[in-house]
């Protein structure tokens, strides 16, 4: 079983009919999004820059911002960046 991670915990709290599932890396759950397997997948802001842009020339994701935070968030406090599939 994977332990929860501090974003998990937070989402699952808001009950906000979100399902949550936590992979044990970033290759995992970028893979699951491509997959079908997962909607979304939240990573901090340069990780997230670096997946976008590299990913299949840059055609596999899209980032959908914060728009109170377009660059993400302070890496010491909830570092996060929200990334999905682009439809097809």
């Amino acid at each position: 079983m994977q332990k929860a991670t501090v974003q998990g915990d937070l989402l699952r709290a808001m009950n906000c009919d979100i399902n949550v599932m936590e992979l044990p890396n970033d290759l995992d759950a970028q893979t699951a999004l491509r997959a079908g397997k997962s909607q979304a997948y939240a990573a901090d802001a340069v990780v997230t820059e670096y997946v976008v842009s590299t990913t299949d020339n840059g055609n596999a994701f899209e980032i959908v911002r914060d728009p109170e935070n377009p660059a993400g968030f302070n890496p010491s406090t909830a570092a996060s960046a929200y990334s999905r599939m682009r439809p097809n």
